[in-house]
């Protein structure tokens, strides 16, 4: 009690000794101090003219105070210094001067008549006032941190905290020059409520750094805060469905927290009140566009965005991507303003790009479109070529299907097991010539383990459709050279190889020097040949590897100054030299550009050699090569390989060279035939299962004692009805039966008991991938 007179006292005397400034011998001088009426729900009293001084005190909404006089702060902000008694203390300080109303003090009626007559003025100054409103806020205890009933540490110690016990404080209060705030715990299991001094607690951060800049869409009303404080200034509300920029994020209280901008300005709001939305893309494409309307180029998409810069309609931009932002689709575009080069999101109906009638899609059946503007989508500059082969599915299917046309690897017939490049037993055909049901034998069309693919196998090769897709669809790459390709990309395909500088030769043939940029020489023999530089430097590749060979170095044996770079001739055999037949074919006639004495004449006439054999004729594409459906004179016959999986496999390693190299959104064009009467849905390969022989080797009848009774016919494994007649003696045979097959397996056969009459015995024979075939024996007992 001594403590708190005393500390009334002291206030008291403080207040005297600055009044005392005002006061003359006859009362206050010039300025004639007013009474006030606070309007705001709760206004700070502070120790200067200033929202950043100490906070002496927070006087309730309607508590009369006097106004001693009015300053303004550096800010241009209007105060009053004031003098008020709230709780039995009187205390000097400053508060904002728009959230105190003047009243008259003559009489009680007047100061309430007036303060009627401004009522609709105070709801507008209230919603104008929680800038200096007093908050709730949330604080972590420190160490040793203890919540006391009143503003005294010699009052009761109604708790002890642990550190970092979460609290729950507001109305600060200043008392001898210690600061306490009005607190309760959070979270435990009994809480508290009293007051704790502002040292002894650590006041959680209600705001934070930009650290993002992505896009959210409000998934209700949500209101919009000053800070991650919803008891603080409300800015306004945004309606659901609104975008938001996050900015960053926090967690106050427990309470997780987003930093944003929207329409109303920057500020906080619940992150349950918004999803995060996709509004950006990698670059997918790069293809030329046209600007058709005034737009500007956002930092990301959305209208909230910020606008880097504004683009005039008819500009001209690249397409890099496209994303769908809530049902609005956005092209990631990059352009050129001014003297800078910009990138950003502009709305997809301003942005005119390549149609899908431009780039062929609308050429082809209505099953491939699909899949051609999956592929169109992501990649714009793409141009798909509808080749209409005028030939029936099935004549096709069937003429690819003959003995050996079409091979595939396996050493699963000789015990091996399957793996990705080891194919089952359901992909072998048994068709005659291929395989031998008697002796379970398939026939290799080539090496030690190349057998005739089956019909289901190659109808799934054949369909085009199942790979219209980011790697197969490189089988059906244009190899005609047609003006698209660049040589700034064949420079690049050139890259880490022994090609991608210049070669400087001497030639043997004229004694001079040779000297020139790879990637000229592969241009001019495109040029040359018609054949495209990206499979003539693919081929290459292919043939002698990165690094080169003996074939290239022009330094080989007894070839020195000689190249061959495609290793046209090049043939192997049992006793090797590969390189030697290929020089030799380089050294000698004197067809395209031979002798080749030098990289470019080896380049440019082997370009030459290969147009003449494949590409020149029409076939100018991997598959058409495999395939042979272009060329009526030598349809399914001038094929170029036997591996029904070839064309594919050229297909993902091509995809692997132009992607490793940032090179799939160059100008493309894939020839991909169309064939009649076509199945409705993409032709899919059989399942994996295991031997299809199911047919008996033999097949017997004994009685107990070994005694053989004859069929009535001899055995035939393709024949499943036998039949006999035993005397009334028999009552038991045995029967016996071995499969052609060892992976198959036997079943019915042992000893039998016979009744008199006819007695049928069925023997089963199951294959190795499951089906069964019956064969049955009518025995009949004499009477």
């Amino acid at each position: 009690m001594i403590r708190t007179n005393l500390k009334r006292i002291l206030a008291f005397v403080v207040f005297l000794s600055m009044m005392a400034g005002l006061v003359t011998s006859g009362g206050f001088n010039a300025y004639a101090a007013k009474k006030g009426k606070v309007t705001a729900d709760s206004l700070n009293v502070r120790s200067e003219a200033s929202v950043n001084s100490t906070l002496l005190v927070s006087i309730p909404k309607g508590k009369k105070l006097t106004i001693e006089k009015t300053v303004t702060n550096k800010e241009k902000e209007k105060w009053y210094q004031i003098s008020v008694n709230y709780n039995n203390t009187t205390y000097l300080g400053y508060v904002m001067a728009k959230y105190v109303k003047i009243v008259k003090a003559t009489t009680t009626e007047a100061a309430t008549t007036k303060a009627k007559a401004t009522t609709k003025a105070t709801a507008t100054t209230k919603a104008k006032a929680t800038t200096e409103a007093v908050v709730t806020h949330y604080a972590n205890a420190k160490d040793k941190a203890v919540i006391y009933k009143n503003t005294d540490k010699m009052s009761t110690k109604i708790a002890k905290l642990d550190e970092g016990t979460l609290l729950i404080i507001h109305s600060p209060t200043k008392v001898d020059n210690k600061v306490w705030y009005s607190a309760s715990t959070k979270g435990l299991k009994t809480n508290y409520t009293g007051y704790v001094i502002k040292g002894k607690i650590d006041i959680q951060d209600e705001t934070c750094e930009t650290t993002s800049y992505k896009l959210g869409v409000t998934s209700t009303k949500t209101g919009l805060y000053k800070c991650a404080n919803t008891t603080d200034e409300r800015i306004g509300y945004i309606a659901k469905g609104k975008d938001l920029i996050i900015l960053g994020d926090l967690t106050v209280g427990g309470t997780k927290w987003t930093k944003v901008s929207s329409s109303l300005g920057e500020g906080y709001v619940l992150s349950s009140r918004f999803k995060e939305v996709t509004a950006t893309s990698v670059n997918k494409s790069k293809k030329e566009a046209t600007i058709t309307k005034k737009s500007g180029v956002r930092k990301i998409a959305s209208l909230i965005a910020t606008n880097l810069a504004s683009v005039s309609k008819d500009s001209e931009a690249t397409l890099l991507a496209t994303v769908n932002v809530n049902g609005t689709s956005w092209s990631k575009v990059s352009c050129t303003v001014g003297d800078k080069t910009v990138t950003g999101y502009i709305r997809s109906k301003y942005v005119k790009t390549f149609s899908d009638k431009e780039a062929g899609i609308n050429d082809f059946p209505a099953s491939y479109q699909t899949y051609l503007t999956t592929l169109h989508e992501k990649h714009p500059n793409w141009v798909f070529k509808a080749v209409e082969t005028g030939l029936e599915w099935s004549d096709v299917v069937k003429n690819e299907s003959v003995s050996g046309r079409n091979t595939i690897q396996s050493t699963v017939p000789s015990g091996g097991t399957v793996t990705t490049y080891n194919a089952p037993f359901s992909y072998l055909s048994t068709q005659n010539g291929d395989y031998d049901w008697a002796t379970d034998t398939y026939k290799v069309k080539d090496g030690t383990s190349w057998y005739s693919a089956n019909s289901a196998v190659i109808s799934y090769y054949l369909d085009p459709r199942n790979f219209l897709n980011e790697k197969g669809i490189y089988q059906f790459e244009s190899l005609s050279y047609d003006g698209s390709q660049t040589k700034s990309v064949t420079k690049t395909m050139l890259k880490n190889t022994f090609m991608s500088g210049n070669y400087n030769v001497t030639d043997i043939a004229t004694g001079k020097k040779a000297s020139g940029s790879y990637a000229t020489a592969f241009m001019k023999a495109a040029k040359a040949s018609k054949v495209s530089p990206y499979y003539l430097v693919s081929r290459v590749k292919n043939e002698v590897g990165v690094n080169g060979s003996n074939s290239t170095s022009g330094t080989y044996g007894n070839y020195k100054g000689y190249y061959n770079f495609y290793n046209i001739g090049a043939s192997d055999s049992s006793i090797g030299k590969a390189v030697d037949k290929g020089l030799a074919y380089a050294s000698s006639g004197k067809t395209y550009n031979r002798p080749w004495t030098t990289p470019y004449k080896s380049i440019v006439g082997g370009a030459k050699y290969i147009a003449t054999q494949y590409i020149n004729l029409g076939q100018d594409t991997m598959y058409t090569q495999k395939f042979n459906v272009v060329v009526k004179s030598s349809l399914y016959t001038h094929q170029y390989m036997t591996a029904v999986t070839a064309c594919n496999s050229y297909a993902i390693s091509q995809y692997n060279t132009y992607n490793n190299n940032k090179l799939l959104d160059e100008t493309f064009t894939f020839s991909i035939p169309v064939y009649k009467n076509m199945p409705s849905t993409v032709c899919k390969l059989p399942a994996t299962a295991g031997n299809p022989n199911n047919y008996l080797k033999a097949l017997s009848v004994t009685s107990t004692n070994n005694k053989v009774f004859n069929l009535d016919k001899a055995f035939k494994y393709t024949d499943t009805s036998y039949s006999m007649t035993v005397g009334n003696n028999v009552s038991k045979v045995n029967v016996a039966a071995t499969a052609i097959s060892t992976r198959a397996k036997v079943s019915g056969t042992g000893t039998k008991s016979l009744s008199v009459g006819a007695n049928t015995i069925t023997i089963s024979c199951k294959a190795g991938n499951g089906t069964v075939r019956k064969y049955t024996i009518k025995i009949t007992r004499q009477g």
